[in-house]
Order: C-alpha cells, then structure tokens, then sequence
C-alpha cells in the first residue's frame, strides 16, 4: 500500500475531504497514492495537503 493512502487510512480522511479543504485536484491526489508512487516522488504541496 502506498504510504500517503495508509496515513489516510489511518487517519480517516478520504482524498475527497483533502481535495476540498485544500484546493488539490481529486486527480492529482488519486495519483499520488497510487501503489506505483513512491512517498520520495511527491511532491510538497501534495504531502502538505494531506497531512
């Protein structure tokens, strides 16, 4: 599992809530966590946003 979507998980907060409270795309999100995506390739508005 990605690293971002588990603190999200964990947390529980969907990439929806992120993308409306901080403006990100859904999109852009949706990308950052997939499995493929390292936590070193996002980046800092991304993991800004989620935590």
């Amino acid at each position: 599992m990605n690293a971002l979507q588990e603190y999200l998980d964990q947390n529980g907060v969907t990439r929806y809530q992120v993308a409306k409270q901080t403006g990100i795309a859904n999109t852009t999100l949706a990308n950052a966590v997939k499995e493929t995506k390292p936590l070193s390739g996002q980046t800092v508005k991304v993991i800004t946003a989620v935590a």
